[in-house]
């Protein structure tokens, strides 16, 4: 009976998907606005098919690194599509009262239900993700 529960636990661990590890290729890259490097925010890609979704960190000098929720580096091979989040701080004006910020993406590439931006994963991966928006 031990035997058995063994075989059946180590079978349900197995499954017939393919583990995100093993399918992952690299995947990093650069974004700008209008040329120059975003500093902060975040990109979640979506696979157009099946798939894992993913998301990367903004870096200082534009630079990211994608990332899929299990913690792994990379994305499996295909297309997605890309959506920008960024995170608008806050002012304070000179009477003290806080003051909404501007959010300096276009909301073309904020849109989750029709998104803007598309790349392409080869199955050898890609350092060259790079993203060029525009704010006109």
């Amino acid at each position: 009976m031990r035997i058995l529960l063994l075989v059946v636990m180590f079978l349900g661990t197995t499954g017939c998907g393919k583990s995100i590890e093993q399918a992952s290729s690299s995947a990093s890259g650069k974004i700008t606005l209008d040329g120059k490097p975003l500093t902060s925010g975040t990109l979640n890609f979506y696979p157009a098919n099946e798939g894992n979704s993913a998301f990367a960190t903004i870096n200082s000098d534009g630079t990211f690194t994608v990332n899929t929720s299990a913690g792994t580096n990379g994305l499996e091979p295909g297309d997605y599509s890309v959506v920008v989040s960024y995170e608008v701080p806050s002012m304070i004006d000179d009477e003290g009262a806080e003051v909404p910020g501007v959010n300096p993406i276009p909301a073309r590439f904020r849109n989750e239900e029709a998104p803007e931006i598309s790349i392409t994963v080869p199955k050898s991966g890609t350092d060259a993700l790079n993203i060029d928006l525009t704010s006109q």
